[in-house]
């Protein structure tokens, strides 16, 4: 073997064994029985100004027993609740850490709920940092507000998910007939909070209580005032779980909510209504029935375009929907009955956007539809110009034009109503 070769080898050599080394062992591996994997995060802020955490740790143990009695007849704990107070979240949360004997995993974490004290009192782009610079929390967390206290929604007993964090992520991924799209995660909600364009938005959880001595509290029982600590009963916590309305934000601080109708009206403009059902009226009263149709495909286009001192932004709507029920007492789908149900949908759809347009434009002056980009990106020279008052007044002062165009694809398997 010649001498080029040797020193070949040798190196190859080298550059393994370097290799070698630095792939063998685990530094910040932990033991999984010595982890606590928290579920799902809930943050208020109390009577006396202070954050109050309340956190669902998952019982793994639990879940995964096949020999446990209280897993084998459903009715089992698989989490342990607990909430803490603190004078910062990182102080809350380092009270929450110190009692449990296991160390705090926030890597699957599904959801972060925030009360409406915290949402509306806070700037969110400082109270969040926490979440953003700790690397434990996924940047794709699911971020979600409640009209009253985020303790409410963690206290949630679970009804067909193993705990409360897989159930609500199930509501937003897993929904057929109704949209969850208006959920943002923790890093496009952090982007558009420090956009100078756009302001952010994401869903609303609400809870029906169904225990009677909740149900006339309206309430859980609230943090002891001598222990920053407190433990939570799952028999106590039955409820139920929606997600129909939106929660807008200004400044970094929640300005109001958007009703079911408006929300639709949101995600018409996002071009993000899919899966969810409008009915519209075969006639002027009940008795005459209805026709219900699931929307398959949106696609919205928004152009901005300047007309002397005037900014016009012309948004171009497309949607196919399927008929999915009948109850009308029209024997058949003709032509006519087809035209004038796709009229009747565009009507329901301007209402929708007309009815939004009304709250964040005149009311908030607010834009989460995301005017400002697209000017931005046609009219980067003027854009410089109007930055910095945009949020200001700068979107309340333009005009909207939008065309609407719906059109029904399907018609099911049975083409006509039952009555035929």
């Amino acid at each position: 073997m010649s001498n080029i070769s040797k020193f070949r080898c040798l190196i190859i050599i080298v550059i393994n064994s370097f290799l070698l080394i630095s792939l063998t062992g685990c530094w910040s591996s932990h033991e999984a029985e010595e982890i606590a994997v928290t579920d799902i995060m809930g943050i208020d802020i109390n009577e006396k100004g202070e954050y109050e955490i309340t956190a669902s740790i998952v019982k793994t143990y639990q879940i995964f027993s096949l020999t446990s009695k209280n897993n084998s007849d459903g009715k089992g704990e698989n989490s342990l609740i607990i909430s803490t107070t603190g004078k910062s979240i990182v102080q809350a949360i380092s009270r929450l850490s110190s009692s449990i004997p296991k160390r705090l995993y926030f890597g699957h974490m599904n959801v972060l709920v925030l009360g409406n004290t915290f949402a509306s009192k806070e700037n969110l782009e400082q109270s969040l940092d926490y979440f953003k610079r700790e690397n434990d929390f996924r940047p794709n967390l699911q971020l979600y507000v409640t009209k009253g206290k985020a303790k409410d929604i963690i206290t949630t007993k679970p009804e067909l998910k193993p705990t409360l964090g897989l159930e609500i992520r199930g509501m937003f991924a897993t929904n057929r007939y109704a949209t969850s799209s208006m959920v943002k995660d923790l890093s496009k909600f952090s982007e558009a909070l420090s956009s100078v364009s756009t302001e952010p938005y994401t869903g609303v959880l609400s809870t029906s209580i169904k225990n009677d001595e909740l149900a006339k509290t309206g309430k859980v029982e609230p943090i002891a005032k001598e222990s920053s600590k407190s433990l939570i009963p799952q028999e106590s916590r039955e409820a139920s779980l929606s997600l129909n309305e939106t929660a807008v934000f200004k400044n970094g601080k929640l300005v109001g909510y958007l009703n079911k109708e408006e929300t639709n009206g949101l995600l018409w403009l996002k071009g993000d209504l899919v899966k969810d059902v409008i009915v519209a009226p075969c006639g002027d009263g009940p008795s005459e029935g209805n026709t219900s149709l699931t929307i398959r495909k949106v696609n919205t286009s928004i152009s901005p375009e300047k007309n002397d001192s005037k900014i016009v932004f012309h948004v171009d709507i497309h949607a196919d929907g399927e008929i999915s029920e009948i109850t009308c007492s029209t024997p058949s789908i003709s032509s006519n009955y087809l035209a004038n149900l796709n009229r009747q949908v565009e009507g329901i759809v301007r209402k929708e956007i007309d009815d939004l347009f009304r709250k964040i434009k005149y009311d908030w002056n607010t834009d989460i539809i995301g005017f400002g980009d697209q000017f931005k990106r046609k009219y980067p020279e003027d854009w410089r110009g109007m930055a910095s008052s945009w949020k200001k007044d700068g979107f309340k002062d333009t005009d909207i034009d939008i065309n609407i165009d719906f059109s029904i694809t399907r018609f099911g398997l049975q083409k006509g109503t039952t009555s035929e």
